[in-house]
């Protein structure tokens, strides 16, 4: 494992989130996603103001702006990040990430994206109002 990264075992999201700079997940589906984040042990309750939280689920637009929108209700950066290239792609660090979310904080994961031959910030994850 790279420099920095910790793994621990815990019951749930919250507690594997907590005290953590970034948070990656990928899970099922929508209501997987929601779950892991904003369910009864959701990470995102646990996650300090200025963290963040990067999803490489191949979940609906929907679902990327509501948790976008309830990520940055507590200052917690959001990066909606699927991948494309399968499991050979990551086995072999040559998937593509397609991102949405914030240039700031995504200009922040460089060098995290490790299983990644192209990663690209595509727009916003949540539309303007």
């Amino acid at each position: 494992m790279g420099a920095g990264i910790r793994r621990r075992r815990c019951a749930d999201a919250q507690g594997r989130a907590k005290d953590q700079e970034i948070v990656f997940s990928c899970v099922g589906n929508d209501d997987d996603l929601r779950a892991i984040t904003i369910g009864a042990d959701g990470a995102l309750e646990a996650m300090a103001q200025g963290a963040m939280f990067v999803d490489h689920t191949t979940a609906s637009a929907e679902v990327a702006r509501e948790l976008s929108g309830k990520a940055q209700a507590r200052a917690i950066s959001f990066i909606d990040a699927p991948v494309s290239g399968g499991e050979a792609g990551a086995q072999n660090g040559a998937l593509t990430v397609m991102c949405g979310g914030d240039p700031a904080a995504y200009a922040k994961l460089s060098g995290y994206h490790v299983l990644a031959k192209a990663c690209r910030l595509m727009g916003p994850s949540v539309q303007a109002s």
